[in-house]
């Protein structure tokens, strides 16, 4: 709504149409891509610059490779700057064990 080119990806895209969004992302030509379970793990985007976590991972080493692509700096291809932004929720019960807290001090 806001002309912000973006996408869809989960577990029941079409691998041809994930591929044709990833490949289309890493070109720049979507700034945006909306991802429920996929981009998690051996996601290549070095030029990322904002990761938003709007779900609870309680494994801080998933947590550090969700994280990982937008953190890898100019000197290894990546961006000078990435904004990592962890939603907290209302679960209080789970508070201290989410794995964000690790990383709070960074």
């Amino acid at each position: 709504m806001a002309g912000v080119r973006s996408a869809p990806i989960s577990g029941e895209t079409p691998r041809n149409a994930r591929r044709d969004f990833l490949e289309r992302f890493q070109r720049g030509e979507i700034r945006v891509l909306c991802n429920h379970s996929i981009l998690t793990t051996g996601f290549d985007a070095p030029k990322t610059d904002m990761i938003f976590i709007s779900r609870n991972i309680f494994s801080p080493v998933l947590y550090m490779q969700i994280v990982g692509c937008g953190l890898r700096g100019p000197k290894n291809g990546g961006t000078g700057r990435c904004r990592v932004v962890t939603v907290r929720d209302n679960l209080g019960r789970f508070d201290e064990k989410r794995a964000h807290h690790y990383f709070m001090k960074y």
